[in-house]
C-alpha cells in the first residue's frame, strides 16, 4: 500500500534565504529543512 504524499508549498523568498554557498555547492542546513518539513532536528552522535 503506497503512502499518501502532502505537497508542500513554499514561497521561494523564504527558500533562498536558507540556501547557502559552500565551497561552490549550494546547501542547506539540517535545521533549515527540518523547520520547512515540520520535523524535530534532534540529531544522535554516533558513539556519545
Amino acid at each position: 500500500m503506497a503512502k499518501q504524499q502532502k505537497e508542500i508549498i513554499v514561497p521561494d523568498g523564504i527558500l533562498a534565504e536558507r540556501i547557502y554557498r559552500l565551497r561552490d555547492q549550494n546547501v542547506m542546513l539540517n535545521r533549515d529543512l527540518a523547520d520547512l518539513w515540520g520535523r524535530s532536528n534532534k540529531t544522535k552522535r554516533a558513539g556519545a
